[in-house]
């Protein structure tokens, strides 16, 4: 067994042991096991999934932050994070379109802002993914 901790900037979303974890790093899905080496890795926005774990979901959306990797612990250290508990369905698509319209109306040449929404939509993406 490994221990994960998953934490964001306002607060730690959950602590428990599980078999394994998958993780989406911004270079591919790694899955850690207990014994794996020592890694930090970068996250990019997608699924976590958990194995094994005594809790109420298997699948949790993370977006941008490292994981730290020891042989017995994952650490998930996450700029947003949320559970199928805390997501709904309907918002994230109520915000998906209305990202989509300030998209289309905004001119060429702020990228940065694009960017941005772009992110917007692919966290509400994600999160509807693991409902």
């Amino acid at each position: 067994m490994i221990e994960l901790e998953v934490i964001s900037p306002e607060r730690q979303i959950l602590k428990l042991a599980c078999v394994s974890v998958t993780l989406p790093g911004r270079e591919g899905e790694l899955e850690v096991l207990e014994g794996h080496t020592p890694t930090l890795i970068a996250l990019k926005t997608g699924v976590l999934t958990i194995k094994g774990a005594q809790s109420n979901f298997d699948r949790m959306m993370v977006s941008g932050g490292f994981a730290e990797i020891d042989d017995k612990h994952v650490r998930v250290l996450a700029e947003v994070a949320a559970t199928p508990d805390e997501i709904d369905a309907k918002s994230e698509e109520e915000l998906i379109a209305k990202i989509k319209e300030k998209m289309s109306k905004l001119k060429e040449a702020d990228d940065k802002e694009f960017r941005q929404l772009q992110a917007s939509i692919e966290r509400s993406m994600v999160k509807i993914q693991i409902l």
